[in-house]
């Protein structure tokens, strides 16, 4: 990982050359202060690599430039495709001989993590571009004649002049929609979208998604399915162990983690690899209706064991308030899920300490190869065979797991009316709907509401749904400020672009079939998954503790604080906030009602205000 910096426009090369210096020192947090600089035309790219990461330098072919913040997976496969010699080409050299070679096509051909930039001096082009899930963060901005690009929003303040906070994208997020939206949670500051390709002409820019669901794959047995899956997986896992040891992972009770832990251990060799499992401190009970798990660590220790890795149980943990205001900072937007953010913070600087610099996660392993469950039953409504349909649903019933409430919802979600949905959802399951728990204030309220109600419509079980949630996660800006903060690069290879083309061409049988979930997954991962895993009925909740690590004490000083900034009590109802915490749980936090009010709307609201606060406060002394 690395810092990008870059200036288009009419002005002159040492006018643009200062600027995307200060671009890039303005990074200096995510970078060595080292700095590469080129112009060409009416364009200058710049970039400042991380102590510990390898970046590949600047990339120039005449009056072309290139500049990438990358990891690259297949640089034989590209070189061999562009007929190039392999001795001493860089990333960013590749890159550029490949969009030479065949234009936005080419992003196609990358398999690995990446950010770029390229000059066009022929069409007096900036193109910008990010791998579609989104692993490295890229915005821009725009002053008066000029366009600059930085690898995060606090690289372009000098460029626009300040960084002011964006009221209305802090409310979009505080209700987790409008992820589509490109605007960043500064003013004037604009996101290249993950899986998107921005062009910036004279005076346009356009933009487009240029990767989009594979077309269904064929028909093949069960032993090719589970092959292609393992062979994916090793393939994905092993290129970012590669050139590193020891490699850290987390690890829950779940199969994703646990399909990542093994397969590293299987790779790397067992000896190379550390995995880390958050758990409660104090006891805590669940609700029974949950099937949820509040101590992972005893299943998380048999998949260690299964896979003969070290195992380092997590249970101390910084204060919330201490984890938020520092990684508001260094990430650079809110972060909403405040017990996970205290867990992996931790876990982070405990991989640190032994010697890890790759921390691997599963973060998307439900969207992606584990992808599956009961909702799989639209799928045969959806194709029309309402037969098939029906012999699935019988199967499913039969299990002692599932009821005919559920079989049903799951079948018909996709068709039912917004509104129908949500009233099921607060009536029957239990889930809060935006009004009852939003603490933003009501004007803020009634301007989410049209996001709210589209989110809520393409909650279809189709795979360029699963490709707008993949896209929706972003996880950019927080694999950039973990770095900064302990040189620790966590990656997820189950958001490799190999496992989200494989999955997304599944059909539905191997995603869920005769009363199983997951059978293809299950069958691949049978030979490094320990049997407890697989056959595990319900799931874990991490932070299960959280309302007795955050106290009330706790709540009503970070909302005393945030409530003296004037972003945040415009956005944000201090009096109803005030009034929730005086009812802070001290049973039953986990319910379903409370879980929604407390850990997710308050937590998120007041993690929301802290991040005003620290970013106001900085811009006002100019750090």
């Amino acid at each position: 990982m690395t810092a990008l910096a870059g200036v288009l426009g009419p002005a002159s090369t040492g006018d643009r050359e200062a600027a995307a210096r200060s671009i890039l020192h303005d990074q200096r947090i995510f970078s060595s202060g080292e700095q590469e600089i080129a112009s060409s035309n009416r364009c200058t790219l710049g970039i400042s690599p991380h102590p510990a990461w390898k970046s590949s330098p600047l990339a120039r072919s005449g009056e072309w430039l290139a500049v990438a913040d990358v990891r690259l997976d297949n640089r034989g496969e590209l070189l061999r495709r562009l007929g190039a010699d392999a001795a001493g080409a860089t990333d960013a050299q590749i890159l550029l001989l490949a969009w030479r070679s065949a234009g936005e096509a080419s992003l196609n051909w990358i398999v690995g993590d990446f950010a770029l930039a390229i000059y066009d001096p022929e069409r007096g082009e900036l193109v910008l571009a990010r791998d579609l899930a989104g692993q490295f963060p890229l915005f821009l901005a725009q002053s008066g004649d000029r366009t600059g690009f930085a690898s995060m929003p606090s690289g372009l303040r000098s460029f626009i002049g300040q960084l002011d906070l964006n009221k209305q994208r802090l409310a979009l997020t505080l209700c987790d929609v409008g992820h589509d939206d490109y605007h960043s949670h500064f003013a004037k500051v604009q996101r290249v979208l993950p899986g998107e390709i921005v062009r910036i002409g004279k005076g346009e820019i356009s933009r487009r998604f240029y990767w989009h669901v594979p077309s269904r794959a064929q028909h093949r047995n069960g032993r090719d399915w589970v092959e292609e899956y393992r062979q994916t997986l090793d393939a994905a896992v092993a290129d970012r162990c590669r050139g590193f040891a020891p490699i850290a992972t987390h690890l829950s009770s779940g199969w994703d983690s646990s399909a990542v832990t093994a397969t590293a251990a299987k790779l790397a060799g067992p000896a190379n690899v550390v995995a880390f499992t958050s758990a409660p401190l104090f006891r805590t009970d669940l609700p029974e209706p949950l099937r949820r798990l509040a101590d992972e660590s005893p299943i998380a220790s048999t998949t260690a064991e299964f896979a003969s890795v070290q195992h380092v149980i997590v249970r101390e943990l910084p204060p919330f308030l201490e984890a938020v205001r520092r990684q508001s900072l260094l990430c650079e937007e809110p972060i909403l899920s405040v017990p996970n953010l205290a867990w992996t913070v931790e876990i982070r600087r405990l991989a640190a300490e032994h010697g890890a610099q790759r921390l691997l996660a599963g973060t998307l392993g439900n969207l992606t190869l584990n992808r599956g469950g009961l909702y799989v039953l639209s799928e045969w409504l959806r194709l029309k065979h309402p037969m098939l349909w029906l012999r699935q649903a019988v199967l499913a019933y039969r299990r002692s797991d599932v009821r005919i409430g559920g079989i049903v919802y799951n079948s018909v979600l996709p068709w039912l009316p917004a509104p129908f949905s949500r009233f099921l959802e607060r009536s029957v399951i239990g889930v809060r709907t935006l009004e009852d728990i939003s603490f933003l204030r009501p004007e803020w309220l009634t301007a989410v509401q049209g996001a709210y109600a589209k989110t809520l419509e393409a909650n279809v079980n189709l795979p360029e749904n699963a490709l707008a949630r993949i896209r929706a996660l972003d996880p950019g800006m927080l694999r950039k400020g973990g770095l900064a903060d302990h040189g620790v690069l966590e990656l997820d290879p189950l958001g490799d672009r190999r496992c989200i083309d494989l999955a997304l061409g599944l059909p539905p049988r191997k995603r869920y079939w005769n009363g199983v979930a997951r059978p293809l997954a299950r069958a691949a991962l049978a030979d490094r998954v320990p049997p407890e895993v697989l056959n595990l009925r319900g799931r874990g909740l991490q932070g299960a503790d959280w309302a007795l690590r955050f106290t009330k004490t706790d709540a009503h000083e970070m909302l005393e604080e945030i409530a003296g900034n004037s972003t945040a009590a415009d956005l944000l109802d201090i009096d109803r906030m005030r009034t929730a915490i005086e009812r802070w749980p001290s049973k039953s936090a986990n319910a379903v009602g409370l879980v929604s009010e407390f850990r997710l709307a308050l937590l998120g609201a007041l993690s929301c205000g802290l991040f005003a606060c620290v970013h106001e406060a900085r811009a006002k002394s100019g750090g």
